[in-house]
């Protein structure tokens, strides 16, 4: 079944729109648990800047 919304990717990172993948990504670069750990693991990979926004 198809989703009610158009769905958008940047990186790692999908949702409905670009404000709910820029809140992803400010919380993956804060380290928020809702991306969990793994085990073993000591190196974060850094998310690429997000297409939409300049830099």
């Amino acid at each position: 079944m198809p989703f009610a919304q158009p769905v958008l990717m940047a990186w790692n990172f999908v949702g409905h729109s670009r404000e709910a993948i820029a809140a992803a990504q400010r919380d993956w670069e804060a380290g928020n648990p809702r991306f969990g750990a793994v085990d073993g693991s000591t190196r974060r990979l850094v998310a690429p800047p997000l297409p939409w926004i300049g830099h």
